[in-house]
């Protein structure tokens, strides 16, 4: 597994319901208690429709994740 903290990192994801979802994100999956990563990260949708979601530049929200409280991409206020 890499271990460099700028390596992108692609999460994919299947619901119950048969969506497609993810995320590809500019550094790999951390505990933090702050958001980090950078603008090159980016959310989508493969099933029902393809769609990509890109940064907006209204914050610097990318991603965080603890052990208790989940994981956040792409948060807003």
């Amino acid at each position: 597994m890499p271990t460099d903290s700028e390596t992108p990192l692609l999460l994919v994801i299947e619901d119950v319901s048969g969506n497609v979802f993810g995320a590809l994100l500019s550094s790999i999956l951390r505990p933090s208690e702050i958001f980090y990563g950078t603008g090159q990260s980016f959310l989508f949708n493969l099933r029902p429709e393809f769609q990509v979601h890109r940064w907006t530049g209204e914050n610097m929200y990318f991603v965080r994740g603890g052990l208790d409280s989940g994981i956040f991409i792409g948060a807003g206020e």
